[in-house]
């Protein structure tokens, strides 16, 4: 689930230069429950004849590497607790998508590159079943900075996606040369999931290019791009 105030869905999104209709799934409206899952299957159908992009964000908490390295009991069952959480999400991702699913639905799923999750065999399952393939990037590629240090962030991002263009736009998207880096720790920690504003424009551009070519597709204008390719983005960021 995302908050009210993540960058990724913003309001800012909903305008001419991406065409984009956004739909967050906030924490309260919580993605475990049925009645989240229900909210977004209805805002899905409501929009369906248009090209759709599922994003999903899910916490990774559970998967950093550093809890093979902290472990202790308190820290054990804290890790049980987002263990949970992200099997309840999964699962109703998974469901999500399935009803979801069609010529001109596409997904992308964002976590850190070293991710436990990325791992797991229903993970890979899945990626392997929607034909989606990871595509790195730097966040300090795109503006990321730390609040303290005011030194770019190279949190090492990963989307994984069977949206060409998506896939596209962020290759290469490394490092330029920063001399210095801050850690990704305390709070740049919470900062960064709100991701920055470059990225989250190059990727519903990205996203928005796509849904223009499968909605000319489908509807056999190959002259003159729709004016009304939206794109619905069902986001889960945290």
């Amino acid at each position: 689930c995302c908050s009210a105030e993540s960058t990724i869905g913003s309001e800012r999104f909903n305008n001419m230069s991406t065409n984009c209709v956004t739909t967050r799934i906030t924490e309260e409206i919580d993605a475990t429950s049925d009645e989240g899952l229900q909210y977004a299957k209805n805002k899905y159908s409501k929009l369906k004849v248009l090209p759709t992009t599922i994003f999903a964000s899910m916490p990774c908490t559970g998967g950093t590497p550093w809890n093979s390295v902290n472990a202790n009991y308190e820290r054990t069952e804290k890790i049980k607790d987002h263990t949970i959480l992200f099997d309840k999400l999964w699962t109703n991702f998974c469901k999500l998508v399935e009803h979801c699913n069609s010529s001109t639905t596409t997904i992308v799923i964002e976590w850190p590159r070293n991710c436990y999750y990325w791992k797991l065999p229903k993970v890979k399952s899945f990626l392997e079943y929607y034909n989606m393939s990871n595509v790195n990037f730097d966040g300090c590629f795109f503006g990321l900075l730390s609040r303290s240090t005011l030194l770019p962030i190279k949190k090492p991002w990963s989307f994984a996606t069977n949206n060409p263009e998506v896939l596209k736009e962020f290759q290469g998207c490394k490092c330029p040369g920063h001399s210095k880096h801050s850690p990704c720790e305390g709070a740049d920690t919470k900062l960064t999931a709100n991701y920055t504003i470059q990225m989250c424009v190059r990727l519903h551009q990205a996203i928005s290019r796509s849904a223009n070519s499968m909605y000319r597709t489908r509807l056999r204008y190959h002259t003159h791009p729709s004016t009304h390719a939206d794109v619905t983005v069902v986001t889960t960021v945290p």
